[in-house]
């Protein structure tokens, strides 16, 4: 991770950004990431991890299969279940994954998957404020709809 860290940096300097280490361990980095022209700031999160596909071609590079962003999406919702990760899982469901085919790719990335717990952290949805949803950009419409999502889930389970 720190020969990738530091490659990261050279050439993000090397276009012109300024780049801030904001939190750095064995296998994980954050980076603000400023455009000194414009002031504009992006966080950047790089994450060794083990993966099941094979990266993807992009415009950019090589990027996430699909499924295993949508694997550590359920495993965020799994093991913290902030109200980002709600957002987030209820958007792979939106995008057509099925609640099954989610709990497939958090059972093969995770041995000590438990479906009942799950159902626990799904009760959590209720514990974040509309305002908690509401700052990461997504409508009132939408909030109602996660939550009717995940407690619908919940019962399922």
């Amino acid at each position: 991770m720190p020969a990738a860290t530091e490659r990261i940096v050279a050439v993000l300097g090397d276009n012109g950004y300024s780049v801030e280490i904001l939190q750095q361990a064995d296998t994980y980095v954050r980076l603000m990431v400023s455009d000194p022209v414009s002031g504009q700031e992006t966080k950047i999160e790089l994450v060794a991890e083990f993966l099941r596909r094979s990266p993807v071609a992009s415009e950019w590079g090589p990027v996430l299969h699909r499924d295993d962003v949508a694997a550590g999406k359920m495993e965020a919702l799994f093991s913290r279940a902030k109200a980002r990760d709600f957002i987030d899982v209820d958007a792979l469901i939106r995008a057509g994954y099925s609640r099954e085919k989610l709990i497939g790719l958090a059972a093969q990335r995770d041995a000590g998957f438990d479906k009942s717990v799950l159902a626990q952290m799904l009760a959590g949805v209720a514990r974040f404020s509309d305002r908690q949803f509401l700052v990461y950009g997504v409508d009132q419409t939408r909030v109602d709809g996660i939550r009717a999502q995940f407690e619908d889930w919940r019962q399922e389970l």
